[in-house]
């Protein structure tokens, strides 16, 4: 809105005044007002004794002719030093700010771009910021965002540039590990918010980096898994073995205690005969007993012209079962004879 002038104001002000007293001097016509009588006769009050009334018109008229200045003079008070506008457009304006995106006043003649690198609470990590890009060689700056846009946001922005162009930004923004937003200094918008080549390469690093780290993990876990199937395998082998060693080591217990039991024990002695023919005249006499003594052998030749095999056994068989016999220091008793278990080491001896 254009701004007048205080001559103009006040000629308004002195319209508006003269058109209000022209609406209070203007009577209102008999017939008006009997309608208005006739609308609310609630209001028709008793009739009292008549007085004779005192004219006070005069002061009525002063009174309203001073209210109407006094009136008028607040107004052109008013007029004349309240901004309207800006009463009105305050909230509205807040509103926006909060709801619109930002938009900066930035101005750098010549150049088109910048990008903000960093956002800060501090005034102080901005220059330490600002420090270290110019060290690196970039034409680099800070700003309080408050004084170059519509935010209220009370931070510090960093930047690189001013630049001529997008590709220019874009270049020199591929020597950070940042993710930038690009400003537009002609229109003071962002234009997008772009990620070096630096940083994507960093993320895709960072990516593959935790995958692998994922997959030997998922390893370590597959073998530690396998480990223990393999550990419990062994050791349910190990525990079966265990379980069949000590069987075995209580059935040897058993037959060792058994043989001691054995040995220890006396028995009526007995022998058995077996003869096995080996040709025609040869042939061999096998003598077995029930004491554990060893076994007797005895080779025969001309077996026919000492009589056959049952005249061989019977001729030896007679003279166990009567006498008995020693064989390389060992004595076998008579058939029948109790003896104690024979417990050597000889196990067969020849007749």
């Amino acid at each position: 809105m254009s701004e007048k002038t205080n001559d103009e104001k006040l000629r308004i002000l002195q319209e508006r005044l003269t058109h209000i007293k022209q609406k209070k001097d203007t009577p209102t016509p008999i017939k008006q007002q009997k309608e208005v009588t006739e609308v609310a006769p609630d209001e028709i009050q008793v009739p009292q004794k008549e007085k004779t009334p005192m004219s006070f018109g005069w002061l009525k008229y002063i009174g309203m002719m001073l209210s109407l200045a006094g009136l008028g003079i607040g107004g052109f008070y008013a007029y004349k030093n309240i901004d309207f506008n800006a009463l009105t457009s305050e909230k509205t304006d807040a509103d926006a700010i909060n709801i619109a995106e930002i938009e900066y006043d930035l101005d750098f003649e010549g150049q088109n771009n910048i990008a903000i690198t960093g956002t800060f609470k501090d005034e102080s990590s901005a220059k330490a910021m600002v420090n270290d890009l110019k060290v690196k060689g970039f034409k680099t700056d800070y700003f309080y965002l408050p004084n170059k846009s519509n935010s209220t946001e009370e931070v510090y922005k960093v930047f690189i540039g001013p630049y001529e162009n997008e590709q220019e930004t874009k270049q020199w923004i591929e020597n950070l590990n940042l993710e930038v937003t690009f400003i537009n200094l002609k229109n003071g918008v962002v234009l997008k918010n772009v990620k070096s080549n630096r940083l994507k390469e960093q993320e895709k690093l960072d990516i593959e980096k935790a995958e692998k780290e994922q997959l030997a993990s998922q390893k370590v876990e597959e073998e530690k898994k396998t480990e223990e199937l393999v550990i419990g395998k062994e050791r349910k082998r190990l525990e079966e073995e265990n379980k069949k060693l000590k069987s075995e080591i209580a059935k040897l217990s058993k037959e060792e205690n058994t043989k001691l039991k054995k040995l220890n024990e006396k028995i009526k002695i007995t022998y058995s005969y077996k003869f096995t023919k080996i040709t025609d005249k040869k042939g061999q006499l096998i003598i077995t007993n029930n004491a554990g003594f060893p076994i007797i052998k005895q080779n025969y030749s001309n077996i026919q012209s000492q009589g056959g095999p049952e005249k061989l056994i019977e001729k030896v068989k007679y003279e166990l079962d009567n006498y008995g016999t020693s064989l390389d220091g060992v004595y076998f008793e008579k058939s029948n004879t109790i003896v104690q278990v024979y417990n050597g080491t000889i196990e067969v001896l020849f007749w």
